[in-house]
């Protein structure tokens, strides 16, 4: 392949890249969480990684801050924010939920770089869950200790770390014999991480 798939989102059927979808009793926990998180203030302009979605935007209503997005294909280098970097970099970044669909998120934290300061405030989402239920559409699930070094890799310093238990609707966990085992053994984790650069 001499360039970039220009195809649609989801055309290869492996890992889509599809336009997210916010809503539900999971999404209302995480963004309760997140608030928790992040605490009182937050300074904007906040650079949230990936299309427009809902989950961002109740961030930046709770918090009164503007929510830049961004366009572009993060496994290459042609992605940017949908707006000019601020001078001195964004206050915040989100990156909810995004670094286990990438290919290379090592060349896509590098990148993000360019878009920070030393006081931009980035926050990372990342599952942690058994081997064994690691979705078809990650081409990334590592542990924890492996995550923290990618982060160090590229640049960061961890400050501030928590893990959060995701559950889904109760009836989710009757509906087949894997949904049943992600009540029990399989319980699914969110890692959130507030990093800074190093």
């Amino acid at each position: 392949m001499s360039g970039p798939f220009t195809g649609p989102a989801g055309a290869t059927g492996l890992n889509p890249k599809a336009e997210p979808t916010y809503g539900g009793a999971v999404e209302t926990r995480r963004l309760r969480h997140t608030v928790a998180f992040i605490g009182e203030t937050l300074s904007g302009p906040v650079l949230d990684i990936g299309p427009a979605n809902g989950f961002s935007r109740e961030l930046g209503e709770h918090f009164r801050v503007e929510i830049v997005n961004t366009d572009g294909d993060f496994d290459y280098s042609d992605w940017r924010p949908l707006g000019p970097t601020p001078p001195g970099g964004f206050g915040a970044v989100f990156a909810f939920e995004v670094i286990e669909h990438m290919m290379n998120p090592l060349l896509f934290l590098t990148r993000l770089r360019e878009h920070c300061d030393p006081r931009t405030r980035v926050f990372v989402t990342y599952p942690l869950r058994p081997r064994v239920f690691w979705s078809d559409f990650h081409w990334h699930e590592i542990d924890r200790r492996r995550f923290r070094f990618l982060l160090e890799q590229a640049g960061y310093e961890p400050v501030r770390y928590r893990e959060v238990g995701v559950r889904r609707e109760w009836s989710f966990y009757f509906t087949g014999l894997r949904p049943f085992l992600r009540l029990t053994v399989g319980r699914i984790k969110l890692q959130v991480h507030e990093l800074k650069l190093r």
